[in-house]
């Protein structure tokens, strides 16, 4: 019988921590993420701490870091509080972000690894994924929590409310993403690369970002693009192609047909450092070699748009 993986992520300011049982780790230093795997396995994973009632959380971390690991935490950051369940068990963790120095120190513990994403060979392959990629995300919205957002009941109908970048969204409560794929006569795209201080580091993406208070989804697109590698696109070539409900937000998934010149691209400092253009079968080779932005509708999006 299958067990099936169930995953819910919380406000870590918002619960209180009585049944927390375990703290996942997930750590950057020299702007590479941190990796672990005992002696006697062939499997990388994050670094994960037991914790019993009553520990302070942050200085068992802090201490475990150096004594398991040979680590020293430079900070720690809250991520999210997170409900794991798997069958008839259920674990209560914590997801810590942590930027690390190596010490100069031998363990009997774990040998340590440095990668510029995940690693092929993973432990608990889905969770360590959503745990990773959550981390990812968390980044990219402190890039800019000036940006306000609408915010969007279940039925995508407005609320009136607003939220700042960054901040928890109450359960029911949503904000709109769009994605926007731009692609010439000759069935290319145009990818930017993100910068090595983002979520997501040094991977390749499409334009894409939240919806500012006011915006239309086809603003969004258009806006996005705009700051993000200084084209602009005309409304009419824009089709909707996918939209889905997620967590916490609704994604518009767009298309635009016309003429690029990556020459004309203007790289936003701190947001993007590269530009390329890029075939169908180029994007989903990027997306198995996982130099790409992992979008889960990559598939269907190229079945649409025949």
């Amino acid at each position: 019988m299958v067990n099936f993986m169930q995953i819910k992520f919380y406000n870590p300011k918002k619960v209180t921590l009585e049944n927390l049982k375990q703290v996942s780790i997930v750590a950057k230093c020299k702007n590479k993420w941190v990796f672990i795997k005992n002696y006697d396995s062939n499997n990388y994973g994050i670094i994960t701490f037991n914790i019993e009632n009553n520990q302070s959380i942050y200085e068992i971390v802090k201490s475990e870091l150096i004594r398991t690991v040979g680590l020293k935490a430079l900070s720690l950051d809250p991520v999210a509080y997170y409900f794991l369940k798997q069958g008839a068990n259920t674990t209560h963790s914590l997801l810590l972000y942590a930027e690390v120095e190596k010490l100069h120190k031998n363990n009997s513990f774990s040998e340590i690894d440095f990668f510029e994403n995940l690693p092929n060979s993973i432990n608990c392959s889905k969770l360590t994924s959503e745990l990773f990629k959550k981390v990812q995300g968390w980044l990219n919205l402190r890039s800019n929590t000036s940006e306000l957002w609408d915010i969007y009941d279940k039925d995508r109908k407005l609320t009136g409310k607003v939220c700042r970048r960054g901040d928890f969204l109450e359960d029911g409560e949503y904000h709109l993403v769009v994605h926007a794929w731009i692609q010439n006569s000759k069935g290319e795209f145009l990818l930017t690369k993100r910068s090595p201080n983002k979520g997501f580091p040094n991977m390749w993406e499409t334009s894409g970002g939240s919806a500012l208070i006011g915006d239309s989804s086809l603003e969004a697109a258009m806006r996005e693009v705009k700051e993000e590698t200084g084209l602009l696109l005309d409304a009419s070539n824009g089709i909707c192609i996918l939209n889905f409900k997620r967590e916490d937000s609704f994604l518009d998934v767009w298309i635009f047909r016309q003429v690029f010149d990556i020459e004309n691209v203007v790289l936003q400092e701190n947001e993007t450092c590269d530009v390329m253009r890029a075939t169908k079968e180029k994007i989903l080779q990027m997306y198995n070699d996982r130099t790409l932005v992992p979008y889960p509708y990559l598939i269907d999006f190229f079945t649409k748009i025949k």
